[in-house]
């Protein structure tokens, strides 16, 4: 039987999601079977983002190249039993039965991004509980994971974002000038939080002698990854919003067309983040058939503060972006912790409760079906399973017709 039977880390009030300068404060809960002798308790707080890749390479050895960044924003202790951190002196022993320690931790006021999962890369918050044995024994440790929210105020923004744009329609094979079309677009705010709504307010004049395609707004969504001066992107269509195709010489009007904002991470802020750049637009388009589209593109900030709140009384999303992270979950010594690591194992799906799942319960079945990133600095978990992914970023987009 295992010396540590359970190890429960339990957030006050079971909140899960934090803002900048907000304390962290809880409980930990740990079942000791029989007298065990420890340096000390510990609970750690950290927030780091790690981004990581791999391409082809002829020059290196396996013909792979990792490119790999990362940003560390805090790392805290704060000691529940026995003595301090690096601290010499007599051991303690902690007695068979259950023993509960309280914990707190004040986050800090600037410079942290939201939580973010990506494919290759992801800002995580998460404490850590560590048990420090004297040698030969191995410590033990448990972990789960926190929701940060940067505080961006959509009402900080631009009211109205307004574009303009004109083109010529070729009449066949881009010969021949069959007239011309235009294309007016505004939208009510240049901020939003998730679950509002874009107000769209479009104006199509289809001056030519052929029949278009169809009126198209896409709220869009690219990542930027970065990692040794290079860069890896990724572009997702959120949500589409489209009409029926427009007859040559007619004039077609969206007055406040509503285009549903998603459960999307929010966008990031300015200097908080510099491996990781998540950025929304607002692309309207007409489709031009056998030529090139006319379009225009808006750039727009997806919030956590809603419109019409203050940050003191909008610390809720209007549908509350809570990122599905891996709860809890246990590796019985630091050996095992590393080999674990760096065999780039995946993250459990049975990690969604506040249970300790030992790491002989692993098996080929519970792994995801794709590499995992390599972690590094106090076990950041990077790749949730790909059922949360799906959940929290990538939801298949909405088409919508428009009589």
């Amino acid at each position: 039987m295992s010396t540590f039977q359970t190890c429960a880390v339990l957030l006050d009030g079971g909140k899960e999601v934090y803002r900048p300068g907000e304390p962290v404060t809880g409980e930990l809960v740990l079942d000791v079977t029989e007298n065990v002798t420890v340096k000390g308790v510990r609970v750690y707080l950290y927030g780091q983002t790690l981004v990581k890749w791999d391409e082809y390479s002829s020059s290196t050895v396996g013909g792979t190249k990792d490119y790999v960044a990362r940003e560390k924003y805090f790392g805290r202790v704060f000691t529940v039993f026995g003595k301090g951190q690096n601290v010499s002196g007599p051991n303690h022993t902690l007695t068979t039965g259950q023993h509960n320690y309280r914990y707190k931790f004040t986050l800090p006021k600037e410079g942290l991004p939201s939580s973010f999962e990506g494919e290759f890369g992801a800002t995580r918050y998460w404490v850590k509980v560590e048990v420090e044995r004297p040698f030969p024994n191995f410590d033990k440790c448990w972990y789960t994971g926190i929701t940060v929210l940067d505080d961006i105020n959509v009402n900080d923004y631009k009211a109205t974002i307004g574009r303009a744009v004109v083109k010529q329609v070729s009449k066949a094979l881009g010969f021949g000038n069959a007239g011309s079309l235009s294309l007016n677009v505004e939208i009510d705010r240049g901020a939003y939080c998730a679950g509002e709504k874009v107000a769209l307010k479009v104006v199509v004049k289809n001056e030519s002698t052929k029949d278009l395609g169809k009126l198209k707004a896409q709220l869009e969504q690219k990542i930027v990854f970065t990692a040794h001066n290079e860069t890896k992107n990724i572009h997702n269509i959120i949500r589409i919003l489209e009409s029926f195709p427009i007859k040559k010489g007619e004039e077609r009007v969206w007055n406040n067309q509503l285009l549903d904002v998603d459960s999307i991470p929010a966008s990031t802020k300015m200097r908080s983040c510099h491996v990781i750049e998540v950025r929304y637009f607002i692309r309207v388009l007409v489709e031009v058939p056998f030529g090139l589209n006319l379009e225009t593109t808006m750039p727009v900030t997806i919030g956590t503060i809603p419109y019409g709140h203050t940050p003191a009384s909008g610390l809720q999303l209007a549908v509350p972006l809570r990122l599905l992270l891996p709860r809890l979950y246990a590796t019985p010594n630091a050996t095992a912790e590393s080999t674990f690591l760096k065999n780039q194992m995946g993250i459990l799906s049975a990690f969604s409760t506040h249970q300790c799942v030992p790491l002989s319960s692993i098996t080929p079945s519970h792994l995801l079906d794709r590499p995992q990133l390599r972690l590094h600095n106090h076990a950041l978990l990077l790749i949730p399973p790909q059922r949360h992914r799906q959940r929290l970023q990538l939801r298949p987009h909405s088409i919508l017709l428009l009589l």
